[in-house]
């Protein structure tokens, strides 16, 4: 499901559940573990998780135009996320 135009704060979170332990990750950055019962935080969360994300992304951008290995999406991997989310949008995928 995807939407825009919401009036509400962005939120982005995944979890897994397991038998044992479920591992969820919130806003890029947050993770946090449950064994039974409440979520926790698994590691420190820098105060400032924005501007820690914005160098790791400019870290990646300088390999990248240093001609060396970076995790950043080449032009079609990009462009197929486009397409995909475009179709999501209009109720297509």
């Amino acid at each position: 499901m995807a939407s825009v135009g919401s009036a509400e704060a962005d939120r982005q979170e995944v979890a897994v559940e397991g038998s044992r332990a479920s591992y969820r990750i919130g806003d890029f950055s947050k993770l946090s573990l449950s064994t039974a019962g409440a979520f926790g935080p698994l590691a420190h969360v820098p105060a400032d998780t924005q501007a820690v994300g914005l160098n790791a992304q400019l870290d990646a951008l300088e390999l990248c135009l240093k001609c060396m290995p970076h995790p950043l999406a080449i032009l079609r991997e990009a462009l197929c996320v486009q397409w995909l989310i475009e179709a999501m949008l209009v109720g297509k995928a």
